[in-house]
């Protein structure tokens, strides 16, 4: 007999299990093939062995962390959907830095304090949730505020200088290198481009287990916000997101107070598998997979109405997995004998579990990707913009990945036109320039920058980091032209106040 499993009971959320070569991802492609079959749209999360592009290779959009392999994730945590509020984003921020760091004593507090200070640096009014223009923070614009509200706290030299190793170097980390191009370029992928349609998000390359909750985390929050904000309540399944090794955000661990305080990651871990288990309501379905049931916060298996089990070795697993599908002491010990394919399954409203084959899936088509290095083709296209010495030409190829990455730049449609006239070959002038600097490379944060660092060289640096970070920019000379550019626009509208005085010098060298 075949076993039929309702689609809208999916958005009730699954919850699949087996040790390694069980058949556990053979089992949800053969889920996968189902939904696709019934028009449902599907995102897969995954944080290790990154083989589901090999199967759904021509079904999703592949992103990942190499740019040599995938197009790019890029993803900033600190935007939100307009009908979000400021302080309920960042409220969820710091709940999933909670999830993926070790925090302790006072450290979400103070990173709290941080964020919210980043975004009023670049022109939020956090009480009336406003932004004109809307502009949101990155987390270069939290290593420069961190530094300030720890030091203007009133802890102990020591508390300070644990609290800047513990969060000053992990928020720095995420700004340097890949980890900088994925959360700190400027042209992040829309939440409809990752939850409207077919999304695998790989992220097997990521080195860091903390990096990948962290993404992980951030996916989930974005997902939760975007479906908050259509305000479409109980609503049939419209869409399923896979999280693959779910342990690593969503981690068993204990929620009772200690004496050093409340154990924040086990609340943290607590709010996620709420808001997954909340998100229903929207036709959002979640299929959590993971090897080993015993690392997974408990209320993750309590919270998914199907359990797909196959072959479970670990006494401990077999447990807590039996004791959730209602499962008699013999049958239990039956999950660690079980056949590759043969799974026990369990829905909340069945009698009892039932056992059932799923046959091999033998429809993979591969993921073929051509690399292409948008982003030297892109510094070329600057150089060309800036008028700064470059013998590079447009190609037709070429003109379509700037194109591309124009459109996906959250700048005016007049900044737009300007980068589009120099693409169709006209040259622009230095006012051009000016409003092409100042919007594509964050004039407005660099603005905020000048304000608060007294030290004239340090400004420097930290705005030709930024500009560097933002492309991947290496030459020396354009980034110098891009940030006098920029400065000019900042000074011209400070003649006579404390920021004109400071990088007057500066500005007198711009390029003319």
């Amino acid at each position: 007999a075949t076993v039929s499993l309702d689609v809208d009971s999916i958005a009730s959320h699954v919850f699949i299990t087996g040790s390694t070569g069980t058949g556990k991802s053979n089992t949800i492609y053969q889920m996968i093939s189902a939904l696709l079959d019934k028009g449902v749209k599907y995102l897969v999360v995954e944080p290790a062995k990154g083989e589901y592009k090999k199967v759904f290779g021509n079904s999703a959009k592949v992103y990942g962390t190499n740019i040599t392999k995938t197009n790019l994730l890029k993803i900033n945590p600190f935007s939100f959907p307009e009908d979000i509020h400021v302080l309920e984003h960042i409220d969820r921020i710091v709940e999933i830095f909670n999830a993926c760091w070790p925090m302790y004593a006072a450290m979400p507090a103070i990173l709290k304090d941080a964020i919210e200070k980043s975004y009023e640096r670049v022109g939020w009014n956090l009480r009336n949730s406003l932004c004109e223009p809307l502009t949101f923070p990155t987390f270069v614009d939290l290593i420069e505020t961190l530094p300030n509200v720890l030091n203007s706290s009133l802890y102990s030299t020591d508390t300070k200088s644990d609290y800047a190793g513990a969060l000053i170097t992990r928020v720095q980390s995420l700004t340097n290198g890949i980890n900088g191009q994925i959360f700190c370029s400027g042209a992040e992928l829309s939440s409809k481009d990752l939850f409207e349609q077919n999304v695998i998000i790989d992220l097997s390359r990521v080195g860091s287990s903390e990096t990948k909750s962290l993404l992980m985390g951030i996916v989930v929050m974005k997902l939760q916000e975007y479906r908050l904000q259509l305000e479409k309540m109980n609503e049939q399944l419209v869409h399923v997101t896979i999280l693959e090794e779910a342990h690593n955000l969503l981690r068993k661990t204990s929620v009772v107070q200690s004496q050093e305080g409340a154990n924040l990651q086990g609340k943290a871990v607590e709010m996620l598998t709420n808001s997954i288990a909340e998100m229903r309501t929207y036709g959002e379905g979640f299929i959590i997979a993971d090897q080993a049931p015993a690392l997974l916060d408990e209320a993750v298996i309590r919270n998914t109405n199907t359990k797909i089990v196959l072959r479970l070795p670990d006494e401990s697993d077999r447990k807590l997995v039996g004791a959730s599908m209602a499962l008699s002491d013999v049958q239990k010990l039956e999950l660690a004998k079980l056949p590759k394919g043969i799974a026990a399954i369990y829905q909340n409203d069945w009698v009892e579990a039932v056992l059932c084959h799923f046959g091999e899936y033998k429809n993979a088509v591969a993921f073929k990707y051509q690399y292409h290095a948008d982003y030297p083709i892109i510094c070329h296209f600057m150089k060309k913009v800036f008028a700064v010495k470059d013998n590079y030409e447009i190609k037709s190829e070429d003109a379509d990945i700037i194109i591309e990455w124009v459109r996906s730049l959250k700048v005016s449609t007049r900044t737009k036109n300007i980068l589009y006239s120099v693409i169709e070959g006209s040259e622009v002038g230095n006012r051009e320039k000016e409003i092409v600097a100042y919007n594509v490379f964050g004039g407005k944060k660099i603005a905020a920058l000048m304000v608060d660092e007294s030290d004239r060289s340090k400004c420097v640096d930290l705005v030709n980091k930024r500009i560097q970070s933002q492309i991947g920019i290496k030459e020396v000379e354009l980034i110098n032209s891009i940030r006098q550019l920029i400065f000019h626009v900042i000074l011209s509208n400070n003649q006579d106040g404390e920021i004109a005085r400071r990088y007057r010098s500066i500005e007198e060298g711009r390029v003319k």
